[in-house]
This record gives structure tokens, C-alpha cells and sequence, in this order.
């Protein structure tokens, strides 16, 4: 066993992640990360650079290496295994997301906000067993993932300039529908097109690879989208939510900070709020300012700016998957073509013409 090759894809791996977690834009530093020029997550990236290398440079001499680098000369592997990655890195936002904004602006409760989860899970299971099918038929699969990459990146782009805050709880799982169809096709058939253009003493690690390549793309890109959700909020709560909350009467403002106070945050403490329980602020309003109707419709309009800017930072999540789809779709068009239903007698498929 390559047990060095394993310590040093560990130190490169494991501190990228955490300097992805923690690193924030200079003026949301505060509190819950660092700032990405701050000494702690130079020092994870650099760390994991050198230990990335020194992985590199270990695989090209051990006896019995982790990763066969040589498999990447095979354009196959090595396209299937970057459009995995990034495929990954714009899958699994969608699903941390959404149901936040399902139980923020929608006002579903976590049940519910999971329940409207079910629709993508069965467009995935539905599109990828329709998608296998098919290519067991007429053999060649390069059309189908680009097909479903086009679905992919056309219900991103409904998501990114079509979700408002008046979106119902149903419309929102019809559009996951859309997200399940075109993620589906893509979870088997890249992992079958390598293996199929390997050799088979090679499909152990072929497979490893892209399962790997796949998960180390959704956890990065949840990191990544993550971070780009906690400035992007706080800078949308900034820009609507608090020069309405300024224009409040100062019982009605220590009202929702005494709401919001145990509310958790992404950005970490002195990070944008996630929770706006209206309720519960007009029960403390109504206690610090009896009868004042004109308070409680004052905190009615500060809900609804927190919704827009709660949606507008979810579309823009969105906005971005749909670049992450395009060039995971351009990655898939330069793979050679391959025919699955003619392998030759070594295992090896005849790349189509």
C-alpha cells in the first residue's frame, strides 16, 4: 500500500477545504473565518500546494501508486474525470440551499422544505435509468450527457432569473424536477464511459478516480458556494434589509435584534442572519409599543426586504452554477465518443470515428 502516497493526498487535500471554509472578504472577516490574505489560510493554501505536489511527485515513482498518472493520458479519463469535477462542485449547492430558501422566504417548515426535495430525487432516479436504457440500445452516450447537461444548465438558468419571493413551495419543486432530470444521466454514465475506455486491470482506480474527482468537486464547490452565499447575503442584508430597519423606532429595532439574536448565521458570529421570525417580532413589538399598527407594518416591510434579498442571493448561486454547467458542458464535447456496445475482447472500447 501506497501509505505515503495517502499522508501526503491528505495534506493536500484536507487544508484546501478548510482554507475554502474559512476564508472571507475583508469586511466579513469578522468572527467565523479569516480573511483570504490573513496568515491562517495563506498558510492552509500553501500547505496544500506543497502537499498536493509532493503527491504528484510520489505517484510518479512509487512502486504501486494511489493514482496511476499515466491513466491521464487516456483523454477519456482525464476529460471524464474534470467534467466530474466540476459537475460536482455545481450539484450538491442546490440542495443545501434551496430548502433555506424554501423555509426562509417560501415559509414552509423543514419538514415541508424536504418533502419539495422528492421531486429532484425522482427526476434523477427517473432520468438516469431512462439514460442507461438508451445507451444500451444504441450505444454511444456522449449525446445523451450533453443533452442533459443542456437540461442542467437550462433549469440553473430558471432558478437564477426566474425565482422571486412569491415562488410557492410547488413551483419551486417543479424546477427541481428540471435540476433532477439533468443531474441524473450524468451520475452513471461518465464513471461507465471511463471504465469502458480502460483496460480492465485499470477499473479499480479508474472507478476510484472518478468517484473521487466527483466528491472532492462537491465539497469544494460547497465550500466555495457557501462563501460566495455568506457575502453575498450580508452584503444583500446590508444594502436593503438595514436602512429600513434604521428608519424604525428604537423599541421596534431592539425588538428584532432580541428575535434575531439566537438565529444561526452562515458567516459565523457578526454574520448576515439567516432567520426572520416575523412572528415572533411583532409578539415583541406589540409588548414594547402596544396599538402602534404603523410599527408592525414597518416590520412587515423589513420581512419582505429580507425575503428579496434572501432570493436574490439563491438566484445568484444559481447564476453561477450555470457557468460551472457550460464548462463541464465544453469538457464533455471534447471527449472522444464511445461506443459501448462494441468493447474489444481486452475490455477496451473502439472509440467512435
Amino acid at each position: 500500500m501506497d501509505i505515503l502516497g495517502a499522508v501526503l493526498l491528505f495534506i493536500g487535500v484536507i487544508p484546501l477545504m478548510i482554507a475554502l471554509s474559512v476564508g472571507r472578504s475583508e469586511g466579513s472577516a469578522a468572527g467565523g473565518g479569516y480573511a483570504w490574505t490573513s496568515w491562517q489560510v495563506l498558510t492552509m493554501l500553501g500547505l496544500a500546494g506543497a502537499g498536493l505536489i509532493a503527491f504528484l511527485i510520489r505517484e510518479r515513482h512509487a512502486p504501486d501508486p494511489i493514482l496511476h498518472l499515466e491513466l491521464f493520458r487516456n483523454r477519456v479519463v482525464s476529460l471524464g474525470a474534470a467534467a466530474l469535477f466540476v459537475l460536482g462542485a455545481a450539484f450538491l449547492f442546490g440542495i443545501v440551499f434551496l430548502p433555506l430558501y424554501l423555509v426562509n422566504v417560501t415559509g414552509v417548515s423543514a419538514t415541508d422544505a424536504g418533502l419539495a426535495m422528492m421531486p429532484l430525487t425522482f427526476g434523477m432516479v427517473t432520468s438516469s435509468i431512462a439514460s442507461g436504457q438508451i445507451v444500451s440500445k444504441f450505444g454511444h452516450p456522449k449525446l445523451i450527457m450533453l443533452a442533459a447537461l443542456a437540461i442542467l444548465g437550462g433549469s440553473f438558468a430558471v432558478m437564477g432569473f426566474t425565482l422571486t419571493p412569491e415562488s410557492s413551495q410547488w413551483s419551486v419543486s417543479a424546477r427541481m424536477l428540471l435540476i433532477g432530470l439533468g443531474i441524473g444521466p450524468t451520475l452513471p454514465l461518465y464513471t461507465l464511459v471511463m471504465q469502458a475506455a480502460s483496460q480492465p486491470r485499470e477499473l479499480g482506480v479508474v472507478t476510484a478516480a472518478s468517484t473521487f474527482s466527483r466528491s472532492l468537486g462537491q465539497v469544494i464547490g460547497l465550500a466555495l458556494f457557501g462563501t460566495l452565499f455568506a457575502s453575498t447575503l450580508g452584503g444583500e442584508l446590508a444594502g436593503r434589509v438595514a436602512p429600513r430597519v434604521a428608519e424604525l423606532p428604537p423599541a421596534v429595532r431592539e425588538a428584532i435584534d432580541g428575535s434575531s439574536a439566537s438565529s444561526t448565521t452562515p458567516g459565523g458570529e457578526g454574520g448576515p442572519n439567516v432567520a426572520f421570525d416575523t412572528a415572533a417580532i411583532k409578539r415583541r413589538v406589540r409588548h414594547a409599543a402596544p396599538g402602534d399598527e404603523t410599527a408592525l407594518a414597518r416590520v412587515d416591510i423589513v420581512h419582505r426586504s429580507f425575503q428579496v434579498a434572501f432570493t436574490e442571493t439563491v438566484m445568484k448561486l444559481f447564476r453561477v452554477g450555470i457557468g460551472l454547467v457550460l464548462l463541464g458542458l465544453i469538457i464533455t464535447a471534447l471527449m472522444p465518443d464511445v461506443d459501448l456496445r462494441h468493447a474489444l475482447p481486452a475490455g477496451r472500447a473502439v472509440p467512435a470515428e
